[in-house]
């Protein structure tokens, strides 16, 4: 029995208007933001995701909706304020079934999963 490749897609939400009255977790994308994420959808149309897991927050919402990629999409409250080490959590905790996923959260804790999954000391079992 061979082992299925998995592929894992890491992304920061698209860019959002400044805090102002509606607080942290409810600004939405700027106009460029939509544009930013219609962009990146088209260019992930072909890449075979199956799933996206996204923040909780408004902007990484939109940034999932403007991608346009017709897929299941669940919004998580754990994903929102996570540090890479919870973001694993909820990736381990995915059905081993799907074999592309996409995750869509916020700056510092995404760079900060690439960065550590891309480090030459990386445990390539961590998935």
């Amino acid at each position: 029995m061979s082992e299925q490749t998995r592929v894992l897609y890491l992304m920061r939400h698209a860019s959002a208007d400044s805090w102002g009255i509606l607080g942290d977790k409810n600004r939405p994308l700027t106009p460029a933001g939509r544009e930013e994420s219609a962009f990146i959808g088209g260019q992930l149309a072909d890449s075979g995701i199956q799933y996206v897991v996204v923040s909780a927050a408004a902007r990484t919402r939109q940034t999932v909706a403007s991608l346009g990629l017709g897929v299941d999409v669940e919004s998580s409250d754990r994903l929102y304020g996570a540090g890479a080490s919870t973001i694993l959590d909820i990736i381990r905790e995915l059905d081993p079934a799907l074999t592309c996923v996409l995750v869509v959260g916020h700056s510092p804790s995404i760079p900060t999963l690439v960065h550590q999954l891309l480090s030459e000391d990386s445990d390539s079992d961590a998935l």
